[in-house]
């Protein structure tokens, strides 16, 4: 069997035991009790799913790809992650008579092993989209990544080994007793690994810098998953400080999940290149209509409001006239909405918009085949920036 082959095999296996380990510690969280809509183990369980399925992706067209390789491995440890939040719980405290193996032994795992799943993070940051740091004066960020990552997981490991299932039947996970020097040098090595990440994301403006045109929109294409993934779970993440009345609540709850599978979908696009320039009209378009939601929603409460304050007794009559006036500003509205969005966004695109203009009002007025054909070589080429460019004209007999 060539390299080649044995890594596809590998990879299969590798997808195949996210894929049951992921889908075990979902089925075990109903069983415990708890709701898949608010269990921790649903997030875990997401970024298993969404990394480890992206990596295999990339490594499937790209196998010696060093960014597919880690958010494989990160996503197989945020399933083991998953499994060992739930499975030491159903065998020790919820069904015991079962008598299953590797309760607590899955409890201690779990107290280091999602260390692993978050150090990818910033080695994506620091490798991505190359596999390489931007210059080779970056090389010395692997050092702090893999001394923070040892700092949170030995103590750790070693201390909660002797409380592994007395913890989980006093309802604690092991990392929960542990106290004194264990602790400190965990949370140091968790310290350090954030100042890694910030540092990774430093590396990436550099890179960007210093990059070509093709680099640069893959880290868009980064930058602006990550962007999403951020404002969504700042605002609605149970851990927020935010509290938004129902049911907006609940959604963006659901949409706080649901961004969660957008950096690793956003790093497989950018590395495959599947629509790779597409990301400024797709920013430029998620602008646009948040811009117009907003101002039609101004205008339809000031409209209400409005006239629910002068006609106290006409509520329809508000609702109405609110519709039909957010309806007639839709497209006027959208049209400079966008027109002013692309000029800082997808800038381009507006910049081709200008040129294709400009050259339709001087053809109504050019008759020389010789200067329009000049003409049009130039506007191509400023327009679509193509490799050659050649035209053919009809032979006048």
């Amino acid at each position: 069997m060539n390299p080649t082959r044995r890594l596809g095999v590998v990879t299969v296996l590798l997808g195949l035991l996210i894929v049951a380990l992921t889908s075990l510690a979902l089925i075990l969280v109903p069983l415990n009790g708890d709701d898949l809509s608010t269990s921790d183990t649903t997030g875990s369980a997401i970024l298993a799913l969404s990394f480890g399925i992206a990596g295999l992706l990339i490594l499937r067209r790209r196998p010696t790809n060093v960014i597919g390789w880690i958010m494989v491995i990160s996503g197989l440890f945020n399933s083991v992650n998953a499994l060992s939040a739930e499975y030491p719980r159903y065998v020790l405290v919820v069904n015991p008579e079962a008598s299953l193996p590797l309760g607590g032994l899955l409890a201690w795992v779990g107290t280091w092993v999602w260390v692993i799943g978050a150090a990818g993070f910033p080695l994506i940051v620091w490798l991505f989209p190359t596999g390489h740091p931007p210059t080779p004066r970056w090389a010395w960020l692997r050092w702090p990544i893999l001394i923070g990552a040892g700092c949170a997981i030995l103590p750790m490991a070693l201390a909660a080994w002797e409380v592994r299932e007395s913890a989980v039947l006093a309802g604690l996970l092991p990392d929960q007793t542990v106290e004194g020097i264990s602790a400190t040098l965990a949370t140091t090595g968790t310290v350090v690994l954030g100042l890694s990440l910030v540092v990774a994301l430093a590396s990436a403006v550099v890179r960007y810098r210093h990059t070509g045109d093709d680099e640069r929109h893959q880290l868009r294409w980064f930058a602006s998953a990550a962007a999403l993934t951020l404002v969504v779970l700042v605002t609605a993440s149970p851990g927020t400080p935010l509290t938004l009345a129902e049911p907006w609540g609940e959604l963006f709850s659901s949409l706080a999940v649901l961004a969660l599978p957008s950096i690793p979908a956003a790093i497989t696009i950018a590395i495959l290149r599947y629509r790779l320039y597409e990301i400024d009209r797709l920013v430029s378009r998620t602008v646009s209509y948040t811009v117009i939601a907003a101002v039609l929603a101004l205008v339809y409460s000031g409209v209400v409001v409005g006239i629910q304050t002068l006609l106290p007794a006409s509520d329809a009559l508000a609702v109405a006239a609110s519709t039909l006036t957010a309806v007639a500003l839709f497209s006027p509205l959208r049209r400079r909405v966008q027109h002013w969005v692309d000029r800082r966004f997808n800038r381009r695109r507006y910049d081709a918009e200008q040129i294709v203009e400009a050259f339709a009002s001087r053809l109504r007025d050019e008759v020389d085949p010789d200067t329009l054909t000049a003409d049009l070589h130039t506007v191509v080429t400023q327009a679509l920036e193509p490799v050659s460019t050649a035209v053919w004209l009809k032979d006048g007999s």
